[in-house]
């Protein structure tokens, strides 16, 4: 009987990992048998300043049962499964030497945490009350997967012993490993087990006749065990971690297996892009994740059996789909999206949805590139603002153009072709030029000169309008020094996305900038865009206020009286940025409503007031009898390089501007 247990254990356990403290002596209760390499016999390179001792060495203990997570391979005298197979390729990277230590059958893993002869151990097979009870600290999740209709979690949890740089680079290193290369460590224990399946059972049967007829039912019991788990590898290796759906692996088999010549050319192949991505910056990893299981379920509604869909490139889905008319096909990705947008209606944010359309031909046997000209599409009708881009030739070489700036903009930040403009602010009380908003634009060694609407999508999609954003705000504070020097006292508005604001050490970076130049804080203005308006995550109101702490202003774009605009005021934000849409209607009496109104509501709450757009002099009276502090707009200045900025200044010196001179 306790061999019947020790079958159903194995049929049913969970990964099981723990990692022993670098230099720790172990007691004689809780000796281990034997330690086992699991690192190459050369050493990994060192660089300059690093060195290989105790902290870089971890000893693990692991489960001999739990396959196909970890197991022991007693012909090979190691521990292999997924698990390990993770662990290391981690461990290589980051220059750490892992050791696997044979202890006895039972797990000791909580043990061994409690007396803190352990830096680490997993989670796996144990409750949150469990390892919670010993103080340890959960690191990032190593796997995830479906049993029994719930999802189970595996992380590693750190004693107090864990030195935080070695944990640091093993984090890194284990989030660094791509889903594919997860999944391929479970295709490759499913194809394994598919081959042992085949093989008999020797040596176990004479055990067995040994022991009498009581005992050879097992032999009934045991392979159908084993048989189960092992089918259980094979179908988590085609199942998505997330979705709990089919995974793109299978989507790829079934691909080639049900789409053949005879039905090819009524086939399609659709590329979803959802926007979640965006999702994923704002409000974290889990509320992305929580979209994309969303999403999963209504593309579930939308296919019948002869057609898949499958999660791509983390946030976005790819399917296949039977259809008679191009026509026909466009209604159907229209509902759909119409169906998807409507499953987020209570939602805090917003999805931005695109699909790209691949017809696919007689020669279009190959999963993966139908795949790319589908991706062809998307891009396109992501750069067109569209729902909805079929694929053809033209489409592919505008596609291409934009692959080109992409690299071309990787080489221009390198390069210092992002530079500065500026548009002038002018106080309104007195006319005088009090500051300027800086801008950016490309000075393309090939295009010339191009403005952002030509170039911020493709910086968006690469993640570089952080990088640009820092750039620019460099050049600004240079500008504000050299014009300091000459006893200019001026302040420059600065833009900031997502990408910048999401950096807990933002603040404290712009801080030692503008220390490093010989700037006041005072000096800045920072200008929150729509994109981090719409955030109500904490690390972005903690950014906030250390800006607000550090002296600098921050400014709202836009009015939107909602929970999120009160959750600003409680950060301190000091400043409004009205819209031209509001400014360009100012000289109507609806218009003059509103804004005596809004403008009434920010004195009340202390908040200093830019009005932008400004185009026509009845504009600049109405603005300045409501006592707004600055504006800005064609009426005064078009936007301008640097150096013209500072010729302006040369020339406006002491000079009131409300009496505009001819040139403007």
């Amino acid at each position: 009987m306790a061999f019947l247990c020790a079958a159903v254990m194995l049929a049913g356990q969970k990964p099981l990992l723990c990692l022993a403290a670098a230099g720790k002596e172990v007691s004689a209760e809780t000796a281990p048998e034997a330690v086992l390499e699991t690192v190459p016999e050369t050493e990994p390179e060192i660089g300059p300043g690093e060195h290989v001792g105790a902290e870089t060495e971890l000893y693990l203990a692991g489960a001999s049962d739990a396959w196909p997570f970890e197991f022991y391979d007693r012909s090979e005298k190691t521990y292999r499964g997924i698990i390990p197979d993770l662990l290391k390729t981690a461990a290589d990277s980051a220059g750490i030497s892992l050791k696997y230590i044979q202890t006895s059958e039972d797990d000791e893993r909580l043990a061994l945490a409690e007396n803190i002869q352990v830096d680490a151990i997993c989670t796996a097979g144990f409750s949150d009350e469990e390892y919670e009870g010993l103080g340890l600290d959960t690191g990032k999740e190593l796997l995830s997967y479906e049993d029994g209709g719930s999802v189970r979690h595996i992380y590693l949890a750190y004693t107090k012993s864990m030195d935080s740089t070695v944990r640091e680079r093993l984090e890194d290193a284990l989030s660094a490993i791509s889903e594919q290369e997860i999944e391929s460590r479970y295709l490759f224990y499913a194809n394994e087990a598919d081959a042992d399946r085949n093989r008999p059972f020797s040596g176990s049967v004479v055990w067995w006749v040994i022991f009498g007829a009581a005992v050879l039912s097992l032999l009934v019991v045991m392979p159908l065990l084993l048989y189960r788990e092992r089918r259980r590898a094979a179908e988590l290796a085609f199942l998505d971690n997330i979705t709990g759906r089919e995974n793109f692996n299978k989507w790829l088999e079934r691909f080639s297996r049900e789409i053949v010549s005879e039905n090819r050319q009524h086939y399609c192949v659709v590329y979803l892009y959802t926007g979640v991505d965006t999702i994923n910056h704002i409000y974290g990893y889990e509320e992305a994740q929580d979209a994309v299981k969303q999403i999963a379920d209504v593309c579930q509604k939308e296919i019948d059996g002869s057609e898949a869909f499958a999660r791509i490139h983390d946030f976005h889905f790819v399917c296949y789909l039977r259809y008679g008319s191009v026509e026909k096909l466009k209604q159907r990705v229209w509902d759909w999206l119409g169906d998807i947008t409507r499953a987020f209606e209570d939602k805090r944010y917003f999805l931005d949805l695109h699909t790209g359309v691949y017809r696919l031909g007689n020669l279009d046997t190959d999963p993966r590139k139908t795949v790319q000209y589908s991706q062809i599409a998307v891009e396109y009708a992501r750069i067109h603002e569209t729902e909805c881009a079929v694929y053809d030739e033209f489409l592919e070489q505008e596609t291409i153009y934009g692959y080109a700036l992409e690299h071309e903009a990787i080489h221009g930040l390198m390069h210092n072709e992002f530079i500065m403009y500026v548009q002038p602010l002018i106080e309104l009380k007195t006319g005088r030029i009090c500051g300027g908003e800086a801008l950016v634009r490309w000075l393309n060694p090939t295009r010339g000169l191009m403005h952002p609407e030509a170039f911020l999508d493709v910086m968006k999609k690469k993640q570089l309008t952080g990088k640009m954003n820092m750039e620019i705000f460099g050049q600004g504070c240079r500008f504000l020094k050299a014009q300091s020097d000459k006893g200019r006292k001026l302040k420059l508005m600065f833009n900031f996305t997502v990408d910048n604001i999401k950096d807990e050490k933002f603040a404290s970076q712009i801080y030692r900038m503008v220390q490093r130049y010989g700037v006041r804080p005072d000096q800045i203005m920072i200008q929150l865009n729509q994109l981090v308006e719409m955030s109500r995550a904490e690390q972005f109101m903690d950014s906030l206020r250390r800006l607000r702490g550090y002296g600098f202003d921050v400014f709202l774009s836009g009015l939107e009286l909602d929970r999120v605009f009160f959750q600003y005021l409680d950060c301190n934000v000091n400043g409004l940025k009205l819209r031209p849409e509001l400014v360009h209607n100012v000289d109507s009496t609806e218009g003059h409503t509103i804004m005596e109104t809004v403008v009434r509501l920010c004195k009340k709450l202390g908040l200093t007031i830019l009005c932008v757009g400004v185009e026509k002099e009845p504009q600049v009276e109405i603005l300045r009898q409501l006592e707004c502090e600055m504006a800005s707009g064609y009426y005064y200045y078009y936007p301008m390089s640097e150096e013209a900025f500072a010729g302006v200044l040369e020339e406006k010196d002491g000079k009131n501007l409300n009496e505009i001179d001819d040139a403007r």
